[in-house]
Formats: C-alpha cells, structure tokens, sequence
C-alpha cells in the first residue's frame, strides 16, 4: 500500500505550506517507507503529499506526486490496476501513438496519462483496480478525489477552518493544524451499534469518508464547506437477471473468475505472499496462487495453545500438501495483550472486531519477507458464509407465506418490546444450535 495526503490553503504562506505538507506526509510513512514525496503551488495553496511502497516498477520513474506529460495534472495515488497493459494499449491506439514513450511501467503514470487525454471520470469508468486517489487540474483549478468501487482503499476528507484537507489515515489529517478533533456524537453512535464507523462518517465532526465509486470534484475559487461535488461513476446494479447452471458449470464458472482474479492481483516487481487459516478461502486462494506460480510461495500462519480456536496444523497440513514456503508463529496472550495498545493508532477511529489481533499479529509476522499478500477475506460476505444468511433465508420462507396486513400489524406489536428481548427469542428459535429446554427458560428470564 502507499499513502496520500495534501489540503487547500490559499490564505497560507509557502513556508507553512511546505512544513504542513511534510509533517502530514511523514506521519503516514509506514504506508510507503520506500519514498516520500510532495508537490505544492504556494499561488494557488495547494500542496500534495505521497509515501511509496514499491510494487509495481521498482526505479525512481515511479515516485510520486507524478505530473503528466502535458504538464496540466498532478496525481498522487494508493493503489494498484490489474488492467494497466490493457489500458496503455488502448490509449496508445486512442492517441495513434504506438510509439509512445513511457516514462515507467508504473500504473501511476498509466493512470495520469489516461487522465490527461479521457478526462477523471471516463478513467475511473475504465480503471479497474484497488485505488484511491487525489488529481489536481492546474489549469481549471480543481482537485479530484476518487475511490475504488468497493472501497478497498481508505480515503478521508474534512474541514478545518476553511482549510480542504484530506488523506488515506485520520493521523495525516491531524497534523494539519487547522483540522478539528471534535468527537462526532452520530458516528459514535453508530459504532455502539455497528461495531464500526461506518462511511460516509469518521469519528470526527466535519470529517467524511469518500463513498466507494465516488468521486469528488472542488474548485479552488469555491473552497468551501458547501461548494464542492460527489458523483457516483459506479453502482452496483441490483437486477433480478438470473442465468440458470448446474452444479458442475456453476462451480466452473466461479473457479475460472477467481483465478483470474488471483492472476491479476499476483503482478508484481517484488515477493508477494498470503495469510493461510487452513479454513476453505484462505485456502483456496493460496492453491490458485500456487498453481499460477513458479517458485513456492509465501504462507503465513498465527496459532494458539487454545485448541478449540486453533488452526494452525490445518494451515500446515495445506502448506505441506501445496508446497509453499511455510511461516508459523503461535502467539501467547502476552503478545495478544502486547498489539491492543496499539490498535487505537493502527485504525485511527473504534474498531470493535476482534480480529484485528491476529491481523495485526500475522502482518507483522510477514512483513520482514513480503511485501504484498493475498487474503481469503471478503468470501463470507459474497458466497453467504456467515450463519445469519442462513437465518434470513429460514425467516423469510416464513414470512413469505404471511399475508402483508397481518406481517404490518405484527410488526407494530414488535415494536413495543425491548430489542433485547426480541433478539434472544430471535436467536433462539433460529439459531442453528437450540438449547436445551432448561437452557431455554433460562435464556429467556436472564
């Protein structure tokens, strides 16, 4: 991952631009230790700021903040494109260029040069990749910020005293001296809920995330809190266009995407590896992997004395079988305890899953080999994994059979109950795993 940062401060001096733009920069280096970077024009108090992990093209061709050809953009970017050959062949033949020369084969310069002849949004359209981004027209004075479709990547803006600031992580925006740290009461609320912020909020006031699929359009004469534009240059469309397959093709067909989704995401000038559980996605995304590789590659593992939430000898046995070039470390609950007082600086706002230990553990754990890894996260969600897609499907089989009227008036009779009452009854008569009828009452009186 890299990082990106900068602000809009036209009533500012060149010295406090240049100073504000380091400090920002600097405090979001471990997303790139590789090369900081920034760019700044005191005239129009626009300053941009860029730390460089090296994935793609290793050399200084790819440092950023990176300007275009016709010199009219500026980029700072986080991210990577999974279509870069594609789309420098397509712009190659857009601008009857076949001898174009590039700078680099950096997907950074890939992107400002699609800007500098599509436009931002017909790029975003055509990119497709894990990004986010900030793109500075000088010439119509106005900043872009634009994020991937599902949101892999962060991207936080905000107000400060009619200052435009922006970044990957909360802590850049800290270090602008202009930026408010008051707590944001709804976002707070919402993490008591949720367990987590969720977009478009932040854990502070006047501080936003940009939506995934959005983009968001300022001028510099229009800086303010009210005078700036989001669009949507992608939404998911909800259709129900369903193709009937069999077992077999359906299976197929899901395998055939995945790989080529594995294919795309293991480009890279520098060792890539994965986060192997021994569970099913972790390990089918590291066999794909495997089967796409040469050489082994890099699995990590954490493990536990506990047995019952040990996984480790599975994601051994898979190691082994696969040939990868295993790394196991069981963790004590010294070292787990050792990782939360860091967590609240790691994640700059409340994060209440309890799997950002192990996360933070096996990440650590990898780091000093790889550099890029390769995860089975996100299959619960899209291939109904969890128990509580379950749940939905046994209640509405239920409730599809009621007639509307009758659901309403019951729904009304819900409401005046305590929610906690109606989600032990709900956990009970749908949990996979009833109690016992003793256990029951109990549940119910407690």
């Amino acid at each position: 991952m890299c990082g990106i940062t900068g602000f809009i401060n036209y009533k500012s001096s060149e010295l406090n631009i240049r100073n504000t733009i380091q400090k920002m920069t600097y405090s979001i280096e471990h997303r790139g230790p590789d090369n900081i970077g920034s760019w700044l024009d005191s005239n129009d108090g626009i300053a941009l700021g860029h730390s460089r992990l090296s994935i793609i093209d290793l050399s200084a061709n790819g440092n950023q903040p990176m300007v275009s050809k016709c010199s009219r953009y500026v980029i700072v970017y986080n991210g990577e494109l999974y279509n870069n050959n594609k789309l420098r062949h397509e712009l190659e033949i857009s601008i009857d260029g076949k001898n174009t020369k590039w700078n680099s084969h950096s997907d950074t310069e890939t992107i400002i040069e699609c800007i500098s002849f599509y436009g931002v949004e017909k790029t975003l359209m055509k990119i497709n990749g894990m990004f986010a981004m900030a793109v500075w027209d000088k010439k119509e004075k106005k900043l872009f910020l634009g994020r991937d479709r599902i949101g892999e990547k962060p991207l936080y803006y905000g107000w400060g005293n009619g200052v435009f600031i922006f970044g990957s992580e909360l802590k850049s925006l800290k270090e602008n001296s202009m930026f408010s740290l008051e707590i944001d009461r709804n976002a707070l609320s919402q993490y008591m809920r949720l367990s987590y912020v969720p977009t478009p909020l932040s854990i502070y006031k006047n501080c936003n995330k940009l939506s995934p699929g959005s983009f968001l359009t300022i001028h510099l004469e229009g800086a303010n809190e009210n005078d700036y534009k989001i669009s949507k240059y992608w939404e998911l469309s909800i259709e129900n266009n369903y193709k009937s397959y069999d077992d077999v093709n359906f299976e197929e067909k899901v395998i055939n995407q995945l790989e080529t989704s594995i294919q795309s995401q293991m480009v890279s000038d520098v060792p890539i590896g994965a986060f192997l559980s021994g569970g099913i996605d972790s390990t089918l995304v590291v066999a794909l992997m495997q089967k796409n590789s040469l050489n082994p590659i890099n699995t990590f593992t954490i493990g536990y004395d506990y047995q019952n939430l040990n996984e480790a000898n599975y994601a051994k046995e898979i190691a082994n079988y696969l040939g990868t070039n295993h790394t196991e470390q069981y963790v004590t609950k010294r070292d787990a305890l050792g990782v939360i007082p860091n967590l609240s600086h790691i994640y700059d706002e409340p994060f209440g899953d309890s799997s950002q230990i192990p996360t933070t553990l096996v990440s650590v754990l990898a780091k000093d080999k790889v550099k890029v890894v390769l995860t089975g996260d996100g299959a619960d969600e899209l291939f109904a994994g969890y128990p509580r897609y379950i749940l939905t499907h046994r209640l509405w089989r239920v409730l599809n059979n009621i007639p509307m009227g009758i659901r309403e008036s019951f729904s009304s009779m819900l409401n005046c109950y305590p929610y906690e009452l109606l989600n032990k009854i709900f956990t009970l008569f749908f949990s996979r795993d009833l109690l016992t009828k003793s256990k029951k009452i109990k549940y119910l009186t407690c």
